[in-house]
């Protein structure tokens, strides 16, 4: 087999993408770096090779597990900022999205750490947050038994208050046996007195309210009847802290199924009591406000990094199940996949191994190489705008490899049919009009929770915006808006006054209906024998083309005998009724029955008679007259009898020849499956196994039977799914008659003469509204969907039924990739000069997600990751530079302004403009570079170069944003406070409109930050915000400001916190072009190019005996 970096590249959209089986020996080592790598690529669908291994019992089972550790941690994160939101909707907690944040570390050495320190950051965020979910549970409890016991005092002192000083007489007379033994303190009296005198004690509590009816009559059947009871509404309702279900309670006096406390009957002491209460409540109020605020902060810190954290989690266990397909080889003590990809993606998937070793700073590369294999599956390499079209394919059934692929068809053919069912100028329009608003805002929408219903339109947004455009289309030629003609020329037909036929004036209207039609009496009779006759060519066209997929595929698998075995017969017989009963239809559109010395024959009883009585047309009996119908052209008769008996051919030739011919193919005992499935497997690229070598002898009558039953089937399909296609003549009728209803019952009352002056105009306001509404609803969404649902059955039985064999099984790419984009550029409007004084966009780049793709010559990714994050286009250019030490290292970045020019730009840097952009090429002796840290210009020159502008470097070697921050390191160093001072003071004239002012710095603010706390970064990000505003207040227009340009700890926060300030500066100066670039990826980009590069001198050295 020929090597998969030199096949030839071809298109995919007719049929699936070539597949190539590729071996991959990875060691051990790379393993997790090179599955990163091809799963970024997304082409690579991995076989199991261990079948046999429980999955319980595999090499990354433990890795497996910590990763659903690490992701259930994320899971309850995100569960503990959604109950947050639904707790406070007003303030929910701000979750910073996926392209808003660095992304963390998967490849190379800092992988591994980035994985144990993040796990240990979720852990240390999950303890902190149960402890104070714990705390918060506790204290909100604490509350709310205080909240209870206060109204429990406050409401039973009204009780006491009420009742006074009065102590209940219990039996105050015991001669009197007819007194209860309670006596309602309504009835009592102040002065009231007795031989027995004693105080009653109370228990009071909360219940909830729902409870207390079952509550009072459970008490009043225990105590016999013996009770007394109050209670009382709590008009403020009791959040449980746990499920934040609201609670309804009273407060009673006696308890059970309740929190119940004794209360004195002692005013003094229930005064006392509440005076506690109330404090112990201020205190706990006190303490959980302060946990609620710590848990607030803590779930913010967890929301600006959890879309990351998911991100990185999803991609690590997804790499880790794919290494658990890997199987190990201890000879030569590496890992052993198997895999199938796009052939044309060899040499990318080459580049991806050589970049993984790169990464791990490894001489020893994966190696790959192909393999026979059998049964490839099948992929279709689609767009966002192919997608759902492919999908509704797959659907159906997935395309047997390198079988012709309908999706492609199905992009036009689909919404066509759709639209003549839904043919109406301005429901196109509704529909055209929504999609067109999803693709303009597909960024945004990507990124939304849209909901299943929602989010499903959204996907179909291209098949909607093309159902639209054929809609209006349709719409166009039915001449129907909203159910209304359009006279956009003059009609054919004239109404003069008291006429009740119209009189043809001569006059054709060119495109579409005659408008004369609508509101006729027949005009509805005249529509329905159009579209019906119309759906019927449609059909047949669109069945002819199925058919005649087939013969590409005959070709491609080398089944030649087919064409004339199945499809000659098959679009003989098809063409021979239903494409003879086209032509009749349009032979009698075209043809003028008023000057014809014969009615026009109809076409149904036609097409009966010729079955029933073939050649019989224009017969007569004994009088003369017409038997039957008249024909339309000499020897009609005759053409009918040779395509009957044509058709009756076909079907039996193609029965009997393949019967025969699977008699001679099957002479040495196999059978015509069998043959047919060798030469499949043979097209597929694979060896056919029959098993034991054995084939069951050829039974003819066993084929026949077949041949027979396949060919009835044919014939009866090839009836019954033409007249299926009278769907789109039903459908397109029932909804302009839909349409015409709906504006009857609204617009058209409020229309009406009877309805004048102001309560007309309301009548019309509210009538449109209506109106308008029912259209959405009933003709858009819910018409729409059956048209939807109706070409969907058009396509996948009466059209792929014909030649699609959809046997294939689809192909399941390991890909690390998001459903949504991770590349995202938050543009803002900007006025930039330039030659035409026209306004463009400047574009802030998410720091940390731009790739810096490596090319043959070095860098190629820099100059285009600029263009994005500052709104320059630029083209990248190579010029081989020799360093100090005789090494070649291609760093000649072009950087082209599309703006317009620069004549001059101001640099204020640290160390990046001492030497080319990071990391330092190790030149030895400084004067060997003439005094400067490079022999070569800094990044900074380059681009004034690139622009022929006149650089004025303000940058020095170890500066760091300010001073001040570095209180432990001592440095006296001009800082970029200081060169800012330095550039204030001078009072240059330069134009600002041409003058671009470059800044960067970070690299030692990182550095001293290991001495001096890592705060002092986020310190750093505000200095170059507030420098920066100095320079836009001295008249600086143009502002490019650069981000780290590693990715060690702390250096994701500084970027971000840089990368806030900055979008900040910029909503509030919108006249300003400020930029935004992140430099990681350039760094990574050089790490390998500098590596190769010393591996280079070093096997050179070694080579001639140097050191």
């Amino acid at each position: 087999m020929a090597d998969i970096g030199t096949m030839t590249e071809y298109p995919s959209l007719f049929r699936s993408e070539k597949m190539s089986l590729v071996q991959l020996l990875v060691p051990t080592e790379l393993a997790h770096d090179t599955v990163v790598e091809l799963g970024e690529l997304g082409n690579v669908q991995f076989k199991d090779l261990n079948p046999e291994v429980n999955p319980f019992q595999r090499s990354f089972v433990g890795e497996i597990r910590r990763v659903d550790e690490m992701a259930r941690r994320v899971r309850f994160f995100n569960a503990q900022i959604e109950k947050d939101n639904q707790q406070y909707p007003t303030s929910p907690v701000p979750v910073r999205s996926l392209g808003d944040s660095a992304p963390l570390a998967t490849v190379g050495p800092r992988a591994s750490q980035t994985r144990d320190e993040l796990d240990v950051i979720l852990a240390e965020h999950e303890s902190r947050l149960l402890q104070m979910n714990e705390s918060y549970t506790t204290l909100s409890t604490r509350q709310r038994e205080l909240v209870e016991a206060r109204h429990v005092l406050r409401e039973t002192a009204v009780f006491f208050d009420r009742a006074g000083t009065i102590q209940p007489d219990i039996r105050t007379s015991f001669d009197d046996g007819t007194q209860p033994l309670l006596q309602d303190d309504a009835e009592a009296n102040a002065a009231a007195s007795g031989p027995v005198q004693f105080d009653l004690e109370f228990v009071a509590g909360t219940i909830d309210r729902a409870r207390l009816p079952t509550f009072e009559r459970i008490l009043w059947r225990v105590l016999r009847g013996n009770l007394y009871m109050n209670h009382t509404d709590i008009a403020e309702p009791f959040v449980d802290p746990n499920t934040l279900e609201e609670t309804r309670k009273n407060v009673f006096v006696r308890g059970s199924w309740s929190y119940s406390l004794p209360i004195d009957s002692n005013s003094d002491r229930r005064v006392t009591a509440l005076r506690e209460v109330e404090g112990r409540l201020e205190d706990v109020q006190q303490v959980l406000a302060s946990t609620k605020s710590t848990r607030r902060a803590e779930l913010e810190r967890i929301g600006d990094s959890i879309a990351t954290w998911r991100d990185f989690v999803r991609k690590e266990k997804k790499v880790y199940e794919t290494l658990n397909l890997f199987s190990y080889d201890p000879r030569r003590k590496t890992l052993v996949a198997e895999g199938w990809i796009p052939a044309r993606d060899g040499p990318a998937i080459q580049a991806a191994l050589r970049r993984a070793a790169d990464m791990a700073g490894t001489h020893m590369s994966p190696i790959m190489h192909t393999l026979e294999g059998t049964k490839p599956p099948t992929f279709h390499r689609t767009n966002k705008f192919t997608e759902a079209y492919q999908t509704i394919i797959d659907s159906y059934g997935i395309a047997a490899y390198q079988e012709v692929n309908p999706g492609l068809f199905t992009v036009i053919t689909f919404p066509f049919l759709f639209a003549v069912m839904f043919g109406d100028l301005g429901h196109g329009f509704i529909a055209f009009a929504a999609a067109l608003a999803m693709i303009m805002f597909e960024k945004k929408l990507m990124r939304a929770d849209l909901g299943e219903i929602i989010g499903t339109f959204f996907y179909g947004r291209y098949i909607i915006i093309l159902m639209g455009v054929f809609s209006m289309f349709t719409g166009l030629i039915y001449n129907d808006i909203f159910s209304k003609s359009m006279h956009f020329w003059h009609s054919g037909w004239d109404w003069h006054q008291g006429q009740v036929e119209a009189r043809s004036n001569g006059h054709v209207y060119p495109i579409g209906l005659d408008p004369g039609w609508h509101g006729a009496e027949n005009a509805l009779v005249f529509t329905n024998s159009y579209k019906m006759k119309m759906s019927i060519i449609l059909g047949v066209i669109h069945m002819s083309f199925a058919i005649c997929l087939q013969v590409p595929n005959h070709l491609h698998f080398k089944k030649k005998l087919n064409i004339w075995t199945e499809f000659v017969p098959q679009i003989l017989f098809l063409q021979s009724i239903f494409g003879y009963l086209v032509v009749c239809i349009i032979l009698k559109w075209v043809t003028d029955w008023t000057t014809s010395p014969v009615p026009p024959p109809g076409l149904l009883n036609m097409l009966i008679f010729m079955f029933l009585s073939p050649g019989a047309l224009g017969a007569k009996d004994e009088n003369g007259n017409l038997i039957g119908e008249p024909e339309m052209f000499r020897g009609q008769g005759v053409l009918q009898i040779f395509l009957l008996l044509l058709a009756a051919i076909c079907q039996k030739e193609g029965a009997g020849y393949r019967t025969i011919s699977g008699e001679e193919a099957n002479g040495n005992g196999r059978n015509s499956t069998d043959l047919a499935d060798e030469e499949e497997g043979r097209a597929n690229g694979g060896d056919h196994d029959g098993g034991d070598g054995e084939h069951e002898g050829f039974e003819f009558g066993e084929i026949a039977i077949h041949q027979i039953i396949h060919t009835i089937e044919f014939c009866l399909g090839c009836i019954s799914n033409t007249a299926s296609y009278l769907r789109l003549w039903a459908l397109s009728l029932a909804h302009a008659q839909l349409s015409e209803v709906l504006w009857d019952m609204t617009i058209s009352g409020a229309l009406a003469d009877t309805v004048v002056g102001v309560g007309g105009a309301i009548t019309l306001f509210f009538m449109f509204g209506v109106w308008f509404s029912l259209t959405i609803f009933i003709l858009c969404i819910m018409e729409g969907l059956s048209a939807f649902l109706h070409a969907l059955r058009l396509h996948w039985v009466e059209a792929n039924g014909k030649h699609y064999m959809a046997t294939g099984h689809r192909v399941a790419i390991s890909n690390l990739h998001i459903p949504h984009e991770i590349l995202r550029l938050i543009c803002m409007s900007s006025s930039v000069p330039n030659n035409n004084n026209t306004s463009r966009p400047i574009c802030f780049c998410s720091p940390g997600v731009l790739r810096a793709p490596l090319g043959p010559g070095g860098i190629t990714g820099f100059a285009a990751l600029a263009a994005s994050a500052s709104g320059f286009a630029s083209k990248p250019s190579y010029t081989r530079g020799t360093l100090a030490n005789g090494w070649d290292c291609s760093l000649k970045l072009a950087f082209k302004p599309k703006c317009g020019k620069f004549s001059s730009a101001t640099a204020m840097n640290d160390s990046t403009g001492a030497y080319p952009p990071p990391p330092p090429v190790f030149l030895g002796n400084y004067s060997m570079a003439g005094g400067r840290a490079s022999n070569g210009p800094t990044w900074t020159e380059y681009i004034a170069n690139d622009t022929s502008s006149e650089v004025h470097p303000y940058a020095i070697g170890g500066a760091v944003t300010d001073l001040t921050l570095c209180h432990r390191t001592k440095i006296n160093i001009n800082s970029f406070t200081n060169q800012t001072k330095i550039f204030l003071s001078q009072n240059n004239t330069w134009d600002p409109s041409t003058t671009l002012y470059t800044i960067f710095f970070g690299i030692n603010d990182y550095t001293y930050s290991k001495t001096d706390g890592f705060d002092i970064l986020l310190k750093s990000a505000e200095v170059v915000r507030n420098q920066t505003e100095l320079l836009i207040a001295a008249g600086a227009k143009n502002i490019l400001t650069a981000g780290l340009y590693h990715n060690q700890t702390g250096s994701g926060p500084y970027k971000q916190a840089l990368y806030d300030n900055l979008k900040s500066l910029r909503k509030q100066h919108p006249q300003i072009n400020i930029a935004f670039a992140d430099f990681f990826p350039l760094w990574n980009a050089i790490n390998r190019q500098v590596h190769k590069s010393l591996k280079m001198v070093h096997t050179h050295n070694k080579n001639h005996g140097q050191l």
